[in-house]
């Protein structure tokens, strides 16, 4: 089969054109078409491969020997697979696929032998070609027809000068695995066999692999050399092999057997190793036992494998308890060891499975257990060089590295290269990251959860994260496959990211195996178990890792578990986008991540006594239950770091963030029971299950809330549940809708212009109540304000009189404090009642008296929703209502409290009346809108900034151009009219972070020259 294809071919080799390489002319059965050996010391020139080749030359390959080039041939794919997975990266060099679905790997090394290694060949089907020839390119006409040699990997050789010997100690340990291939029938079974093998060969190999310990995944591999490997098939009878073995206790093939199906003869079992392994296990037994005898073993015999020898510690990140120390353990995949490092030094770890006699091993060797994955290049070239070199001149002992110092070195870098709107939150992060490199010292860790649109900093923040956190890659690396997510996890106990996690809501599958993962690896003892379909057996993962999120949706369960920080543009983009190159090249990042394990080692047992101590009544208690859990290992590390710096700044300020991030929470968490009862009442579900109410509230909010979740909400609606019953394997709740109303009613939700409830005088089994006419609205108001006053509230049914009572106790409270001396009568009318809280309002103002400008609508509501007992938006709410009468004033998004002789204070609104269809729109004297010149310079400024996909602005933009075009405005008067704005329904913030003018509002802005289109 001569063509001028295969010498042009081999002219034109990049490969030996490139390392300058001799080439081979080869037959159909892969012998040389002529004399070669000169070439092993002579180059070759392109005329001299032209007359090379002859008439039966089909192939062509490269002279091994010369240049240092060698050649390993797989020439079947089991142990190819075997050792590809053993040697990772090393074996990424320029290979060649064989006919037989083998390979042929090229190395160049500077190691030579006298000859070529086949000693593995007759067996494991291998063969290291030292001095000789190893095919590249061509056609072979073999039993099965015209197949071929193909270049299958097309890298550069690779230079490894140890890769024979690492090989060579790899061959031997596969087959002291796999003896099997030592077998003479079975290799003469496999000698040249090239069509493959009929059905009972096929079963004799599984049973031999499956007992060898293989997992399917890799078992499989063996069979694809066969003309009709089909690998579903394959794989569905490995695992029944598998089951066989594990349920029925299968035993391997017999002689007997093996002869029959290999069709060979009695004679060929001489001096065959599994005859010779059958008659020493005779003759040991034989000696082992006395004729009569019966051997048993005594209780301490049979404990003794139970007995803990030494104590073990866990891949990846350790913390013993009762010493108080920690550990990092790192995988030698080469020498099937573990690096161990501690306080006491540098050790070697191997693994507790492979260990049958800890008692025979030394004290020194450390017991270690979990999944076995190699660390992240960033930490092999940077982290374990430092580990030798500590192995042999000892831990470091360097004033300088204190917690607190590596605290501030972190600290400058955020600031230098993110951007947060929130200046505490530089401080949170860096804590988080400090606390990846001890994460097992604590018992929750938080996730930390990136929120926001696109171009607002999440993914540098991440890229940030990768660079900076123990265990950390360099690059974001998001792991899309369970057995890869709980692997690394339980092996690493480092940095996992999960990127543009709304993406993987959208796949079913993804979200299922991801809301998992997430709902366990915040807890430090977190166990999952999952089948390994390979084995059949049980494998259990600690996934309790450090788990960094980007996300532009919400989601509970980041919420319940993670910290959410609200990523917004920053004012000046250009300048952070042009850091970010800066970052990436930044050498302060590899000293960071050498600090972080020596730092972790020295603090570890300080901060964990810390972090016990540590307790909500010591002045924490603004802060409780999973918020406490979440931000008490940053306030621990807070906490050190401020006795290291004689202050309490730290402490102080991660506390009054964790405080208001636990309002905001809190007041998300009543939200969301709100609009669960609002559902319950309006579809008047008398009975439902989790999975209706989930249906329900993803088509209300369009967002996605787990079961548990729900039913953390029942729990705290548990009034209004009459029964709650298993039907058809589901959780069915069966409600009182009296009940739910009753507390709707409470909780100002109840549908109907007034909340007000009438005795229903049909038999409607639709519904217990029926909502009043418009008509009676006045005279049921004045009726019902009357009865608060009077106490007279017999005339009313048992509902209304339950909320009248409660109307009626919280007034004579009131009264009781002295706290306010309205009139009875002021009470029949809303306003007065809003009035009210006028006194508690002024409380609130005075604690603002020190600062030189008043407070802003939001500052002053949390004051006030903390000293009347309700709710922030509420707050937000009675302070706008008493603008609106006239006892407040706002200007400039401030708060003006007026003086107790006047009605009313100047204020940029007035009150209107409420039939005004925009009544949030107020005029001044002149006709036009009330605004300010900044609250029009904000309005116009997100006009023509969304104009975008999103149909949304982001703050950092409105507050970077509304300060552009104001010298004398500050940023927090544009956060301040901001606020206001949303308040008064001018604007809207459909995603956190990001506003748009009301579709309801626009119009009217536009005619009264508010807005100005050009």
């Amino acid at each position: 089969m001569i063509t001028p294809e295969i010498v042009d071919r081999a002219v034109k080799d990049i490969y030996r054109k490139k390392y300058g390489l001799n080439v081979v002319f080869l037959d159909a059965d892969g012998n040389s078409v002529h004399d070669w050996k000169h070439f092993l010391n002579e180059k070759q020139t392109d005329n001299e491969i032209e007359l090379l080749h002859t008439p039966n030359a089909s192939t062509y390959g490269y002279v091994c020997g010369w240049n240092g080039l060698i050649a390993v041939e797989f020439e079947k794919p089991l142990v190819y697979f075997l050792a590809k997975k053993h040697f990772e990266e090393r074996f990424d060099t320029f290979t060649v696929r064989t006919p037989n679905n083998g390979r042929v790997l090229f190395f160049f090394t500077g190691n030579r032998y006298s000859e070529n290694i086949d000693r593995f060949v007759d067996n494991l089907h291998v063969n290291i070609v030292m001095e000789g020839y190893a095919p590249v390119s061509g056609w072979v006409d073999s039993a099965i027809g015209i197949t071929a040699y193909i270049p299958d990997f097309e890298k550069d050789i690779r230079r490894d000068n140890n890769i024979v010997e690492d090989l060579l100690e790899f061959l031997e340990k596969t087959l002291a695995k796999l003896n099997f291939f030592e077998y003479e029938c079975v290799k003469y079974a496999l000698r040249g066999e090239v069509n493959g093998l009929n059905y009972h060969r096929k079963h004799i190999f599984m049973n031999f692999l499956m007992h060898a310990g293989l997992h399917v995944s890799e078992a499989k591999h063996f069979f694809k050399f066969c003309r009709d490997y089909e690998e579903d098939e394959i794989v569905k009878r490995l695992k029944n092999v598998a089951r066989e073995i594990k349920e029925k206790d299968i035993k391997p093939y017999r002689c007997e057997k093996l002869r029959e199906y290999f069709r060979v003869d009695k004679g060929i079992c001489r001096g065959c190793i599994r005859r010779s392994e059958y008659d020493d296990d005779k003759i040991t037994d034989k000696k082992s036992r006395k004729k009569g005898e019966l051997e048993l073993p005594s209780t301490e015999d049979v404990l003794e494998d139970f007995v803990e020898e030494r104590p073990k510690i866990h891949t990846g990140q350790y913390f013993d308890m009762e010493d108080q120390k920690l550990y990092y353990a790192w995988y030698n995949s080469k020498k099937n060891a573990f690096v161990v490092l501690s306080e006491d030094g540098v050790r070697v770890g191997l693994y507790d499975a492979d260990i049958g006699d800890w008692g025979k091993v030394p004290e020194e060797i450390v017991r270690v257990e979990g999944a076995k994955i190699k660390p992240p290049k960033r930490v092999e070239n940077l982290i374990l060089p430092k580990v030798k070199e500590w192995s042999m001149k000892g831990l470091p002992e360097n004033r300088d590295l204190t917690l607190s110092r590596f605290y501030d070195e972190i600290y400058q870098l955020l600031k230098k290269y993110i951007y947060f709107s929130d200046e505490r939150e530089y401080s949170l992060v860096a804590l988080w990251i400090t606390g990846t490199y001890m994460r097992q010292v604590f018992i929750w860790y938080p996730y930390l959860v990136l929120y926001g649109l696109r171009n607002v900093g999440k993914s540098t923040t991440l890229s940030f994260l990768s660079k900076t956190c123990f265990q950390c890659p360099g690059e974001i690396a998001g792991d899309s496959s369970e057995a890869v997510m709980f692997r690394k996890a339980d092996a690493l106990k480092g940095i996992m990211f999960v990127e543009h996690y709304e993406e993987i809501r959208e796949n079913p599958v993804k979200d299922q195996m991801y809301r998992q993962f997430l709902e366990n690896s915040w807890y430090k003892d977190s166990t999952v178990e999952r089948m390994n379909n390979d084995t059949m057996s049980v494998e259990s993962f600690n996934t309790s890792a450090c788990i960094a999120v980007g996300t532009r949706a919400p989601s509970d369960v980041l919420d319940e578990k993670g910290i959410v920080i609200v990523m917004e543009e920053a004012p000046n983009t250009r300048q952070y986008s042009k850091k970010f190159k800066e970052m990436i090249l930044d050498p302060k990042f590899d000293e960071i991540l050498v600090k972080g394990h020596i730092i972790a080692l020295k603090y570890a047992k300080k901060v964990y006594e810390v972090y016990n101590e540590l307790s909500m009544d010591d002045g924490f208690e603004a802060i409780q239950g999973r918020d406490w859990n979440k931000l008490s290992p940053m306030l621990a590390l807070a906490k050190v770091i401020d006795e290291e710096k004689e202050t309490d700044s730290h402490l102080k300020e991660l506390y009054e963030y964790g405080v208001t991030y636990s309002k905001m929470r809190k007041q998300d968490s009543i939200e969301l029971e709100d609009i669960v009862l609002q559902i319950i009442i309006q579809e008047q579900l008398k009975e439902f299950q989790l999975s209706d109410m989930q249906d329900h509230l993803k088509y209300e909010l369009d967002e996605e809330f787990n079961i548990q979740k729900i039913a953390a909400i029942m729990q705290k609606l548990r009034g209004i549940v009459k029964d709650k019953k298993r039907v058809d394997g589901k959780q069915t709740y069966y409600i009182d809708l009296k009940m739910a109303e009753k507390k709707a009613v409470i909780r100002g939700l109840l549908p109907g212009d007034d909340g007000i409830f009438v005795e229903d005088d049909t038999d409607s089994v639709e519904t217990d109540t029926k909502p009043v006419d418009r008509d009676d609205n006045d005279k049921i108001k004045g009726e019902y304000q009357e009865a608060i006053v009077t106490g007279d509230y017999e005339k009313f049914d048992d509902l209304q009189k339950e909320v009248l009572k409660e109307a009626i106790e919280d007034k004579k409270r009131r009264e009781t404090s002295n706290e306010h001396n309205d009139d009875h009568d002021d009470d029949m009318f809303p306003e007065k009642q809003t009035i009210r809280y006028y006194d508690d309002l002024k409380r609130a103002y005075s604690r603002f008296e020190e600062d030189p400008k008043p407070p802003r609508l939001r500052n002053l509501a949390e004051v006030l929703s903390l000293i009347v007992g309700i709710t922030v938006i509420e707050a937000e709410n009675v302070i706008l209502d008493l603008v609106e009468f006239g006892k407040v004033g706002m200007k400039d998004g401030r708060v003006l409290l007026v003086e107790d002789d006047t009605d009313s204070v100047e204020t940029d609104t007035k009150p209107v009346d409420r039939d005004d269809k925009d009544e949030e729109l107020v005029k001044d004297n002149s006709g036009n809108v009330g605004f300010s010149e900044i609250e029009e310079t904000v309005i116009d400024v997100i006009y023509h900034e969304m104009n975008n996909s999103e149909g949304v602005c982001g703050i950092g933009t409105i507050t970077r151009m509304v300060l552009d075009r104001l010298e004398d405005a500050t940023e927090e008067d544009v956060w301040g009219t901001i606020n206001d704005l949303k308040m008064r329904k001018v604007i809207e913030e459909p995603y956190l972070g990001h506003l748009r003018i009301s579709e309801v509002k626009l119009p009217y802005l536009i005619d009264s020259g508010v807005i100005k289109e050009f």
